[in-house]
């Protein structure tokens, strides 16, 4: 039998136990301040509980009523695990499939001497459900797996004598928790993140808040707010001050008086004005220290991290610091190979590395549940956006609107996601559900909850592709996942049907596409691109890299896209391959696609007609330049040329001016398929050049004639003893093609023999031939050979931004077939910044 809450447990359980039961060989390491996460709550010393417990499965679900809870249980059979762990498995060694079911943890330890005030105990994460005795007592129940939770426990234990925690664990879901059994995600189990002791002053600030306004003109201002708690029997008077410190020193403080009754709590605000501030961005992730101080017995004090800086949503467009910011990057679960969710701080560190400097993305959605608080941490340091919401995930109306689903689960894990994140810089939107249709009744509360509790970041509601539209009223943006060619079409191009539904319901709001992508099972490249090859790196590829360059370029009010995932992850205990990364974090095909796509100040994106096209018609693509800073450029060039493996079919020339806005139609091409061989892939190939004929981007659209073609692979790996090279490129059939760092090049062509060039600044070239083979990979790698006499060479990429403006050129056209090309300029929309 299962309980849930206090009352059931007084029904069901064995009362309390006098005895004591003693663990050998345990001890609870102590930590300093700056170790404990979760920096902005108030307490002066902490005990990290984590390392050994002792552990025991309980699959009859018989714990509770036998009173395994009490001190006095014999565990002599129960094992000692680790703490964090995926129930019983160390990190580094969690296998699949992951235990169902109920888990004991029990440890013993001696409370400090000296901790003679509150004491508070802290759960970072335990999943699901998780029952808590402190010396056979019990003390509270959280419902949950995703959001930190802590009791006091002043009063179950004692200084200098041995205190034993007990936890009961339970991973079930059902239809009546959140989430649900339907799960897209992999279900751990037990205290997976780490278990704290706190001990705090009687007298302390509460629900810490920082709110930032940066205006135009001025100085920018930080809010801080705070609820100062009196928990002792005597009046508080006192001072609760304020300070905002740079590496280079104070840079303003203020204070205000508090004075607190006996048992009270006083709402206190302090206003920091901060002149010529260094504000926050992904392009410059300064962190301050907020340090705010107060005298109980001696001065006390909470410090943490702090970004400056203001999101606003304004004209339709979102804002950061008043500078439109376009939002690029990824989905990611918190997964990684052997370790399940416990992951270490270089996993965390390598990945978000990875999204941030090799495929050039500014932001992250981590799942659809809070992640560790080390993420947020990491994200505040590297400069990444991040958007949070809890796993209200395909919940079932009956129950989603529920009074039981609302008071247990739903508004707790709201309430307790923004407690816990609403100080980080990188947290810049609040999400209450993803997919859950059907319940209006809920999102009007959640929405309206999130306002109530922190008004400094829009909120929204992510649907599936035009569902619900009339949800716009209750979001700030509109949050979109779009798995055309996926889940909801058998189209990749049933896109440009729907979105614009979407962009019409938006009425003027900014719109993102929290998801885009499909599965591909890795080394699977039996696809082509004009046909269904649904699962393969090629079908995947082809799903994203229309849908992303549509998206971006079909309206102004398109705020960014986010990729559905990073890497592979488990769902039902096997792999779901979402990932444009294998679970081991190689690349697939998309992999190369993605660092090609998500790269440069400007790019120039080709949104094709069909990938497949009749034999005995024609094949178009529309050419747009794609600029997420609205940089200003003028005589650029876009030389373009179709090719059949290395054989040139076509070729043209597009002049064209940037003129500040986002994106732009600037040509078209119309390519008669009757003019090549069926059944075999063409790609259409595009390189961009500024006014002195500098290289800036290259992108390619493969497409079939008259019948799905079956290429090969090329991948092209280029170091220099052993290290990636910056800037490397592949000179193919007179095309530049870059080679990425970690990704290097993958390029989807037809069967055959081919000459490569491999260039890369400061070093000579290097000439291979190469074999591709159909649904074949065939690598290539290049070592340019030792250091130079001129040292390493990193080379920017051109920036625009230099190119002065002119009047608009002309287009210069040659060909090698019969074409059209259109290359009017043609503005999408008339919005202006």
């Amino acid at each position: 039998m299962s309980f849930r809450s206090l009352p059931e447990f007084v029904r069901l359980s064995r009362m309390l136990s006098a005895g004591l039961f003693f663990l050998t060989g345990i001890v609870a390491s102590r930590v300093s301040a700056a170790s404990f996460p979760l920096r902005d709550m108030a307490f002066s010393d902490s005990l990290d509980l984590s390392s050994t417990w002792f552990f025991l499965e309980d699959p009859k679900d018989e714990g509770a009523e036998a009173g395994w809870y009490q001190n006095s249980w014999n565990r002599s059979s129960w094992r000692p695990v680790a703490v964090p762990g995926v129930w019983g498995k160390r990190p580094g060694q969690v296998t699949y499939p992951i235990y169902t079911g109920l888990g004991w943890y029990a440890k013993s330890f001696i409370i400090p001497r000296h901790w003679n005030q509150q004491v508070i105990l802290v759960f970072l994460g335990a999943m699901h459900v998780a029952d808590v005795w402190v010396n056979g007592r019990y003390a509270g129940v959280h419902r949950g797996g995703y959001t930190p939770f802590y009791f006091e426990i002043t009063s179950l234990v004692k200084p200098g004598l041995r205190a034993e925690i007990v936890v009961r664990v339970d991973n079930r879901l059902s239809e009546e928790t959140i989430p649900s059994r339907h799960l897209g995600w992999q279900s751990f189990g037990g205290l997976y993140r780490e278990v704290y002791l706190l001990h705090r002053t009687p007298v302390y600030p509460e629900g810490i808040s920082t709110r930032v306004s940066v205006p135009e003109k001025g100085p920018t201002l930080l809010t801080v707010e705070a609820t100062m708690k009196n928990d002792t029997a005597r009046n508080y008077r006192g001072v609760l001050s304020a300070q905002v410190k740079a590496e280079t020193g104070l840079v303003v403080a203020r204070e205000v008086s508090v004075s607190v009754k006996p048992g009270g709590a006083l709402p206190v605000r302090l206003e920091l004005p901060v002149e010529k501030p260094r504000l926050w961005s992904p392009e410059d992730p300064y962190l301050y220290t907020l340090n705010l101080g107060w005298k109980y017995g001696g001065w006390q004090v909470v410090s943490f991290p702090l970004g400056l800086r203001e999101i606003s949503l304004r004209q339709g467009f979102f804002y950061l610091n008043n500078q439109r910011l376009w939002l690029q990057g990824f989905g990611q679960h918190e997964e990684y190979p052997g370790a399940g969710p416990c992951l270490t701080e270089s996993m965390r560190e390598a990945d978000l590395t990875l999204l941030k400097n090799v495929f050039h993305a500014n932001t992250l959605r981590p799942g659809h549940y809070p992640n560790h608080p080390l993420l947020y941490e990491l994200c505040d340091r590297l400069g990444i956006i991040v958007f949070s919401e809890i796993p209200s995930w395909q919940i079932k109306k009956v129950f989603a609107e529920s009074e039981p689903a609302w008071r247990f689960w739903l508004k707790p894990q709201i309430e307790e996601m923004i407690a816990t994140l609403r100080n980080h810089a990188c947290v810049c939107f609040w999400g209450v559900a993803n997919e859950q249709h059907g319940t209006p009744l809920y999102n009007e509360k959640a929405t309206g909850l999130v306002r109530s509790l922190d008004s400094s970041r829009p909120v929204t509601i992510v649907f599936a592709s035009a569902a619900e539209l009339e949800s716009t009223r209750l979001v700030d943006f509109l949050a979109r996942n779009f798995h055309y060619g996926w889940y909801h079409s058998k189209s990749v191009y049933a896109l440009r049907e729907n979105l614009p539904l979407v962009l019409q319901a938006a009425s003027g709001k900014p719109v993102w596409v929290a998801e885009q992508g499909a599965l591909a099972n890795p080394g699977r490249l039996d696809g082509g691109y004009g046909d269904q090859s649904r699962g393969s790196e090629t079908y995947q590829d082809h799903v994203v890299r229309f849908g992303f360059q549509y998206a971006a370029t079909a309206s102004e009010h398109i705020c960014g896209v986010s990729l559905w995932t990073l890497s592979d992850f488990h769902r039902d205990n096997t792999l779901c391959y979402h990932g444009l990364l294998e679970e081991k974090r190689q690349g697939k095909l998309l992999a190369y696609t993605a660092a090609n796509l998500l790269r440069g100040d400007l790019r120039l994106f080709l949104c094709e007609d069909n990938a497949l096209c009749p034999a005995d018609g024609s094949w178009r693509v529309s050419l747009r330049y794609f600029n997420p800073r609205g940089l200003k450029a003028s005589r650029l060039t876009a030389t373009w040329k179709i090719l059949r493996g290395i054989t040139e079919l076509a070729r043209g020339v597009i002049a064209f001016d940037v003129d500040g806005h986002r994106q732009a139609e600037i040509g078209s091409v119309n390519f008669p398929a009757s003019r090549t061989i069926p059944g075999v892939l063409h790609t259409f190939w595009v390189e961009v050049t500024d006014s002195q004929g500098e290289w800036i981007y290259t992108n390619s659209s493969p497409f079939d004639v008259g019948q799905p073609s079956r290429p090969g692979v090329l991948k092209v790996q280029t170091t220099a003893s052993g290290r990636p090279v910056e800037n490397a490129f592949v000179i193919f059939s007179g095309v530049r093609v870059p080679v990425y760092p970690s990704v290097g090049l993958l390029l989807p062509l037809p069967p055959g023999d081919y000459p490569l060039v491999v260039k890369a600044p400061n070093w000579p070239e290097v000439s291979r031939q190469v074999k591709i083979t159909a649904g074949q990979l065939s690598p290539v790698e290049v070592d340019f050979g030792e250091k130079t006499e001129t040292g390493w060479f990193l080379s920017p990429l051109k920036d625009v931004s230099a190119v002065t403006q002119a009047p608009p050129g002309k287009a210069r056209v040659s060909a090698g077939g019969e074409f059209r090309v259109n290359f009017s300029l043609r503005r999408n929309f008339l919005f202006t910044r």
